[in-house]
């Protein structure tokens, strides 16, 4: 996932934490399920890619999120380089399973990801498309470990462990270790670990940036990023370049037809909704 639209696929319950911080470890993630009012809507993110026989690739990502205002979220994400055209978009809707489509330019068509291929890798990254499914107590149990130091900072250690039916046959994810920081509620941290103890790849968020004032529900976000993955033995970095908040998008963007319907020109377009965001670029 691992960049900062990653993140927000996967982890956009994670953003930012609301304080004072609950004692369990379900009572603490509850705290943070719904993001009432993201703080920017339009992200662009670099994603650096070291492989495993020392190749170096270089991509960028950009993100876009809507809601209805009646429980419905809609996330698209773009990618430019080597992905050139890839789009993932991922629609919540209350009370139905979370869809999540892919479009490639080589096959000219969408395709859904199925229940059983959530597992499956993203392309050459180390994260799969399971990461893009969002974090709900209804699909996992929480448990807290314990209060530790990470990086000077004293965190919330939580263990996430899968409840949902037929687990083993969906997830590679046996537990996950979550980092939470006490005083903001960052996600700091993340380890997987495999259903034998194993550890899989290892997440870890920096350079957090506090949100506008008049945000409501979000305290910060992460806009640096690094993956480990030990078995593929591949690292992934990335870092945000531009976000913009509170951008009024068309509603198309976000259908099957628009990625679809992909082309250079259609990529410039989503680029102009970053334009005049000096005011909320990462340095």
């Amino acid at each position: 996932m691992f960049c900062a639209a990653f993140i927000c696929f996967g982890y956009s319950g994670l953003w930012g934490f609301r304080t004072p911080m609950p004692d369990r470890g379900e009572r603490i993630i509850s705290e943070t399920q719904v993001i009432a009012q993201p703080w920017s809507n339009v992200e662009l993110s670099r994603l650096v890619h070291l492989g495993a026989n020392g190749d170096v690739i270089t991509m960028d990502i950009i993100w876009f999120i809507q809601s209805d205002g009646e429980g419905t979220i809609k996330y698209l994400m773009r990618f430019f380089g080597p992905l050139e055209g890839v789009s993932v978009l991922r629609i919540e809707s209350p009370g139905r399973p979370t869809e999540v489509i892919l479009y490639d330019p080589d096959l000219g068509e969408n395709r859904k990801i199925k229940k059983s291929e959530l597992a499956d890798y993203f392309y050459h990254l180390g994260w799969t498309f399971e990461d893009l499914t969002p974090e709900t107590g209804a699909r996992f149990d929480y448990g807290k470990q314990g209060i530790v130091m990470l990086d000077g900072l004293v965190c919330n250690k939580i263990q996430a462990t899968p409840a949902f039916p037929d687990a083993e046959n969906v997830t590679r994810y046996g537990s996950r270790i979550l980092w939470i920081t006490q005083d903001s509620g960052d996600l700091r941290k993340v380890e997987f670990y495999d259903w034998d103890g194993g550890l899989i790849k290892t997440l870890r968020a920096s350079v957090h940036e506090s949100a506008a004032e008049d945000t409501p529900n979000v305290v910060s976000r992460p806009s640096r990023m690094t993956l480990e993955h030990f078995e593929k033995e591949t690292l992934d970095c990335s870092v945000t370049l531009k976000r913009k908040m509170q951008v009024e998008l068309p509603s198309e963007i976000f259908t099957e037809a628009f990625i679809e319907a992909w082309s250079p020109e259609q990529d410039v377009m989503l680029l102009s909704f970053l334009e005049e965001a000096d005011e909320s670029s990462v340095e």
